[in-house]
């Protein structure tokens, strides 16, 4: 609504409102659009746009915005209102309809049966769309649009009802003749309609989900407002109508409404155009989300808007002239099932590709025999009613009839398909997944590198190319290259468990051949049927899949094991016939190394080591049974030598999760750290693995790098950068860090978080112990075991005395979670005390949930202290959760701004 604000003013309260729903801008087309003083205050926005969640950025518009907030409370208020009318309009037409019907379709004959049929049409729209869709802005506006559109046939029901008003050939006579007290319901009867398409326009604006401030962006914007303005000047432009008509001059009430119509509808579907053009620059989902929307809508309202602004130009009056044609009929036959299609296009969590529709189809009909047969004899039956029916009818004359002519090219049809069935699933197969050819060339180079390949190594190393290549998986090869050790499955050059040849794995592959799912995240998977023993090894393996090897004759020679994808999907089905038929291929090359040089695989196992439990010190077994420091030497559960090239030296130390020793990389020369899990259960074991991925795909210089991740005996091993610098938990025995340091090392941390953030992954534990420093005393992040994906829910474990209370109160863990985590350590390494200090686990809870920062028994406004670095941690610690910073770059931002340098 104007209210004298220049456009440029809303473009701050437009970035503020984008913020708050958590959607991206545009920011240099907005500091284009924005005042000069607007543009500083957007700079701010910017440096700082995700300090503030969405409900306080909103909340901290300027004071020179007032107005435009006041403006936008009208709005919603107005909108409500809407909303409030359109429900009493049509719920009270629904109830009067069988009441009034008899009388009102014997007036209005087939206008009143289009009607109704337009109205329930559109109010079961709107119930299905504001039922099902209430939490979702997008489909709340889609609703609302609905439920204005079926407000146009209430409107001439109950005028029909009360007024009594004539078909539309006599409505200037009529409204002549209109008491004056009629006459005034006939104008202040509010039509909510004018203004659906103001809705539909918002709409355009929120789907797809783009940037924000964008040309189509500010267009629907301002087409929404232009909308209202029309609405009310077809308002206004009616009830003048009117009134002219009743002072006796020549004007047509039908014929302004019509227009009136055809101007909305145009309005309509301009909004869908902008819609459509807006899906360009979309994700793919989201393209895909507005296809179906497009379809849904043309059905939906698309095609009667287009038809019914035709009629405008078309001889005579649509109202007047209005007959059940065929075209009139199928327009409205689709407006149901479009009503499905567009409810589908908002409320699925996810629009399939096409290929994945046409798939489901064609191998459902192709596939299954039956089906094909029961659709070829479907013609013949055909052709065997029609010469049934007419008996007098020649055999040339049946050929010449066209309707046989159909059934005659559809049976052909048919039997084709089912003749060159295998042919048309393999195009048909090549185009809805493309990487299926790929996975033929990579099939036929593994199988020639198979057939060359002059060792087990190389053999084994061709399966391990061609599923990471055909599939995008990891996987190794265990076999039982060497006759002499056909017990059991052993993997060339690699420190995993042999599996044996009694386990239930291996007899459930020879006994069903094929492929087995064993990760244990699987719906179909056989993890849960699995003895211990083979769940282990299905947890040390992190395997997928199981693929039979079979040998020349058909025996089990060995299994191929497939882990999840790198992008972390399951193995697909269509990747199941490629590693099947490389299994096979492996098996025959198997065969053939057995014949030709009699196995030669290795698997002599590494003997455990010794350990001071003392000092920690790890030697050989053969080494003299007394440490230097006086103690003497027990097993270790570590050997002394890992995977032949990490020779462990000591203990560095041991938790609860696990245990870390310092090593020597013998081939590099270097000392790495090597972390083991004491959990000795599968998920334990398992656990290291995603810690070892989420290490790998972060690339930051406060991040500890990862080596590799090594096996012994049913056990990983994590090898790691090593820190010669110890922890911060060490440093802070001694007391409070400087604050120039403190800043340096939370800033610096605090990017390190970003970057994991950025790949996907939430760290979930941070705290001093957590936090190396290197010999250069540059600090690192470390203990990546409680890291896991942002979409997988809650992080069960951690430290209680840096868990947000958010977390200590079961909701699942975020971005801002680690920021909480890591405000604290700044606090601590401020002060040397720790802010929510307690006797016991139960105090500790109660005082972060309290957010009682600060020595115990002080007031809550004790974040009052000399140092900066300490004062800001206070106050972030302090605000609710709105108030603080919602990612680790928005902490390190604002902690520079705030603080400095620690000066």
């Amino acid at each position: 609504m104007p209210d004298g604000r220049d456009d440029r003013d809303d473009v701050l309260l437009d970035v503020a409102d984008a913020l708050s729903l958590n959607q991206r801008v545009e920011w240099k087309r907005c500091e284009k659009l924005a005042t000069p003083s607007g543009r500083r205050a957007l700079g701010n926005l910017r440096a700082l746009a995700r300090v503030f969640a969405g409900g306080e950025a909103s909340g901290d518009a300027s004071p020179a915005d007032g107005s435009a907030i006041r403006a936008s409370a009208v709005g919603r208020g107005v909108a409500r209102a809407l909303v409030a009318i359109a429900t009493v309009e049509v719920g009270a037409t629904l109830l009067l309809l069988p009441w009034a019907w008899g009388d009102y379709h014997r007036v209005h004959g087939e206008l009143a049966a289009f009607l109704a049929n337009k109205l329930v049409g559109h109010a079961a729209a709107a119930f299905l769309l504001l039922a099902a869709g209430r939490r979702d802005r997008r489909t709340r506006l889609l609703g609302v649009y609905c439920l204005l559109k079926a407000t146009l046939p209430p409107l001439h029901m109950l005028q029909a009802f009360f007024l009594e008003i004539p078909p539309p050939e006599q409505y200037s006579a009529f409204v002549q003749a209109l008491p004056a007290s009629n006459r005034l319901f006939y104008y202040l009867c509010v039509p909510a309609f004018l203004f659906a398409p103001a809705f539909l326009w918002a709409f355009a604006r929120e789907c797809p989900q783009v940037h924000r401030r964008a040309r189509l962006d500010d267009l629907a914007r301002r087409m929404t407002q232009v909308s209202v303005a029309i609405g009310f000047a077809i308002w206004v432009g009616n009830a003048v109508t009117v009134q002219l008509a009743v002072w006796g001059y020549e004007v047509s009430v039908a014929l302004m409404a019509d227009a009136s119509l055809a101007t909305l509808d145009v309005l309509a579907l301009a909004a869908v155009v902008v819609v459509a053009l807006r899906a360009h620059t979309a994700p793919a989902d989201e393209a895909r989300r507005v296809v179906v929307f497009g379809a849904g809508f043309l059905m939906y309202a698309g095609v009667s808007a287009a038809y019914n602004v035709a009629e405008v130009f078309s001889p005579g009056l649509w109202g007047a002239n209005y007959q059940w044609s065929p075209t009139v009929l199928l327009i409205e036959v689709m407006r149901f099932p479009g009503m499905i299609v567009l409810w589908y296009s908002v409320l699925a969590a996810r629009v399939p590709h096409v290929r994945e529709v046409v798939r489901a189809c064609y191998r459902r009909l192709l596939v299954r025999p039956g089906l094909l047969a029961a659709a070829a004899a479907a013609p013949g039956v055909g052709l065997g009613w029609l010469a049934l029916s007419r008996p007098e009818r020649t055999v040339g004359g049946l050929v010449a009839d066209p309707l046989a002519q159909w059934l005659f090219a559809a049976a052909g049809a048919l039997l084709l398909g089912a003749l060159g069935r295998e042919q048309i699933l393999r195009r048909l197969d090549s185009w809805t997944h493309p990487e299926a050819t790929d996975q033929r060339r990579v099939l036929a180079a593994a199988a020639a590198a198979l057939a060359q390949a002059g060792g087990n190594k190389t053999a084994a190393g061709a399966v391990t190319r061609a599923v990471k290549r055909g599939c995008g998986s990891p996987a190794v090869l265990a076999a039982a290259f060497d006759p002499a050790e056909a017990e059991a499955f052993h993997v060339p050059d690699a420190a995993v468990t042999p599996l044996p040849r009694t386990s239930a794995i291996a007899h459930l592959l020879e006994t069903v051949g094929g492929t087995l799912r064993v990760h244990p995240d699987d719906e179909s998977s056989v993890f849960t049927l699995l003895p211990c023993d083979d769940a282990a090894w299905v947890g040390e393996t992190a395997a997928d899949a199981i693929v039979a090897v079979p040998g020349p004759g058909g025996e089990l020679v060995g299994v191929l094991v497939v882990g999840r994808r790198f992008d972390d999907r399951i193995v697909r089905p269509v990747d199941v016939p490629f590693l099947e038929a490389l299994g096979a291929a492996a098996g025959l090359a198997i065969g053939r190394l057995r014949v030709t040089h009699g196995g030669g695989g290795s698997t002599s196992e590494a003997s455990p080591g010794r350990e001071c439990p003392d000092c920690g010190a790890v030697v050989d077994a053969g080494d003299p049974p007394g440490c230097s420091c006086g103690s003497t030497y027990v097993e270790s559960m570590v050997p002394a030598v890992l995977a032949g090239k990490y020779r462990l030296t000591r203990r560095l130390g041991a938790g609860g999760m696990g245990a870390a020793y310092l090593a020597r990389d013998l081939r590099l020369e270097r000392h790495v750290a090597v972390k083991i899990a004491t959990e000795t259960s599968v998920p334990g074991r398992m656990g290291l693995k995603p810690e070892a991925w989420a290490m790998a795909n972060v690339s930051h210089s406060a991040v500890a790098q990862v080596y590799g991740v090594e096996s012994w005996r049913g056990r990983a091993f994590l090898v790691v950068e090593y820190l010669a610098g110890g922890t911060l938990a060490d440093r802070l025995r001694r007391g409070a860090v400087p604050e120039r340091e403190a800043v340096s090392v939370a800033a610096s941390l605090a990017d390190a978080l970003s970057a994991l953030h950025d790949a996907g992954y939430i760290h979930g534990d941070v705290k001093p112990s957590n936090i190396g420093f290197t010999a250069a005393e540059s600090p690192k992040l470390l203990d990546f075991g409680l890291a896991r994906g942002a979409r997988d829910g809650a992080i069960v474990g951690g430290t209680v005395r840096y868990a947000s209370p958010e977390v200590l109160s079961g909701r699942p863990a975020e971005e801002g979670d680690d920021v909480w985590s890591l405000c604290v350590v700044l606090y601590e390494m401020a002060t040397g005390e720790h802010p929510f200090a307690g006797d016991g686990v139960d105090e500790v809870t109660r005082r972060v949930r309290r957010r009682r920062v600060g020595p115990r028994g002080a007031p809550r406004a004790a974040a009052r202290t000399t140092s900066a670095a300490a004062a800001f941690a206070a106050s972030v610690l302090l605000a609710a959760r709105p108030a603080r910073p919602a990612t680790a770059r928005a902490f390190a931002l604002t902690l520079r701004a705030v603080v400095g340098d620690g000066a």
